[in-house]
């Protein structure tokens, strides 16, 4: 018997062959498993994928940004230099914007 994980991979195959109609349909098959309970509303699903989208487009344009601040050295560039994580990078960058720190020496 197949896990949700297993079926959603299954689904994503058609991403590679086929016609973008199925390869659209699968993959939006393949989101809603992975995405939804069994006992979840039918929009819950749209709404999880916004909120990783959301998440993943700022975490892409933190990262971007702060090998640029790193690069350009300064206060920032070292502790930029030791995260180990794209992920880490993207804190350390929104850290200190938020909390009012230069992020490159001007």
């Amino acid at each position: 018997m197949f896990g949700v994980v297993d079926a959603a991979l299954e689904l994503l195959g058609a991403l590679n062959s086929g016609p973008a109609s199925s390869a659209v349909v699968a993959g939006w098959a393949a989101m809603e498993a992975l995405l939804n309970g069994p006992t979840d509303s039918d929009i819950l699903a749209a709404d999880r994928m916004a909120s990783l989208v959301a998440c993943a487009f700022v975490r892409a344009e933190l990262t971007y940004l702060s090998y640029q601040v790193q690069k350009a050295g300064g206060a920032l560039a070292a502790t930029l230099a030791g995260c180990a994580t794209n992920r880490e990078r993207s804190l350390v960058l929104a850290s200190a914007v938020t909390g009012g720190q230069a992020i490159c020496d001007l």
